[in-house]
């Protein structure tokens, strides 16, 4: 078993969701007498599409912020962490990080 992150576990059971959602979708759509099934399988395959990009996303901002933590441990202490895209905690993070140095 490899060593992953959560939320690269969390990115990979939605991509999982996400195909489901697809292959459902497509069976559904196929079987003319439950359309809605389809729409429910497709409405379900966007809002996992939106969530692996959103942990994408969360993942960068982790990344800069951790980028500028490793910068201040070697004694860089200039560098911030700048136009993080996430708001939420993962902003909070960032300027406190920020505050910090």
């Amino acid at each position: 078993m490899t060593n992953s992150s959560s939320l690269s576990r969390a990115e990979a059971a939605i991509a999982v969701v996400l195909a489901a959602s697809l292959v459902g979708a497509g069976v559904a759509a196929s079987v003319a007498e439950r359309p809605w099934e389809a729409v429910a399988a497709t409405v379900a395959a966007a809002l996992a599409g939106f969530a692996v990009l959103s942990l994408r996303r969360a993942r960068r901002s982790i990344a800069a912020v951790s980028a500028v933590m490793e910068a201040a441990g070697r004694g860089d202490l200039e560098r911030r962490v700048v136009l993080l895209a996430d708001g939420g905690e993962l902003s909070r993070l960032a300027n406190d990080a920020n505050r910090l140095l």
